[in-house]
């Protein structure tokens, strides 16, 4: 089946192509040696590279609050939480080495 180039399917392909050229033009120009561009770059994009910091400790990370103010219990970060139970390794562990042996 062929497509008239004004029928949807080909109108939406062409408009990701010119998505596409539209970001690897920005992106292209973001690419430099200097560090100074890059953080412009990032600038423009971000606003700040600091939106892009992780915080130094676990407990200035932003946290779901509940409707009274308190830390939604569901989400509180806990030193328990910081570490995978063994099922959840094996699976990693199994995924990585798939993706491992994939690429070579």
């Amino acid at each position: 089946m062929t497509h008239h180039p004004t029928s949807p399917p080909f109108r939406t392909v062409s408009n990701f192509a010119v998505f596409l050229l539209v970001v690897a033009s920005n992106t292209a120009g973001a690419q430099s040696s200097s560090p100074n561009q890059l953080r412009q770059f990032i600038d423009r994009q971000v606003g700040d590279i600091h939106k892009l910091m992780v915080p130094a400790h676990d407990i200035d990370l932003p946290q779901p609050r509940l409707q009274n103010g308190a830390v939604d219990p569901r989400f509180r970060i806990t030193e328990a939480k910081r570490y995978l139970d063994p099922k959840q390794q094996a699976e990693l562990d199994a995924l990585m080495a798939d993706l491992a042996s994939a690429s070579s």
